[in-house]
């Protein structure tokens, strides 16, 4: 039976591997419209409604590919010549780290300011890194070390062991200097909304 990850319960999704907490059932007269929901289903989901008070991760990797209620699942455009579980973990580091998090921000629909609204449009408009092979194997790396380990609200973020280690990656493969990611981190903190 095929399974999803619906809610955000911040409780619980606090890492960056997510499990799915639902099983789907297909309605009746439904079931090509189920098939072709299902062949959407990713390891990488990025959270779609998140409250930035409480939000840990912004996007989570799951073992096996699932479908979002809350959650948007995202694949790689094919051709890119890395593997796709690393693409995958890379991307979900650089999603959770400080950068990550402005640049989701940045095109997310603020319909209420503690609570971004991130529809399929400004997804497809998200950046992301332009990443080779070997930049993608040191995220994915960076990603296994910690996958299992809790991160922080944005409002401990500057002290978050594990959001310090993903913006020390991200700020070394993309060459932005530490300052402009820890300055970064301080104005997130700092938000009123994220408090």
């Amino acid at each position: 039976m095929p399974k999803a990850l619906w809610s955000n319960d911040t409780t619980i999704t606090r890492t960056l591997r997510v499990e799915a907490d639902v099983y789907l059932q297909t309605k009746t007269g439904k079931e090509k419209r189920a098939a072709d929901y299902w062949a959407m289903r990713s390891r990488l989901l990025i959270c779609r409604f998140p409250r930035l008070n409480t939000l840990r991760v912004i996007a989570g990797w799951s073992h096996d590919p699932i479908l979002g209620s809350n959650w948007i699942p995202v694949r790689a455009r094919q051709g890119l010549g890395i593997s796709r579980d690393k693409w995958e973990k890379a991307m979900c580091v650089w999603l959770n780290s400080t950068p990550g998090i402005v640049n989701f921000l940045s095109v997310a629909s603020p319909k209420v300011l503690s609570r971004p609204d991130l529809n399929l449009a400004p997804c497809r408009e998200m950046l992301v890194p332009d990443i080779d092979e070997k930049q993608a194997a040191s995220l994915a790396d960076i990603f296994d070390r910690h996958l299992g380990t809790e991160l922080q609200g944005l409002a401990d973020i500057s002290s978050d062991p594990v959001r310090l280690a993903l913006d020390d990656a991200v700020s070394t493969f993309l060459a932005i200097p530490p300052e402009i990611v820890s300055g970064a981190r301080s104005e997130l903190r700092n938000e009123p909304s994220v408090q």
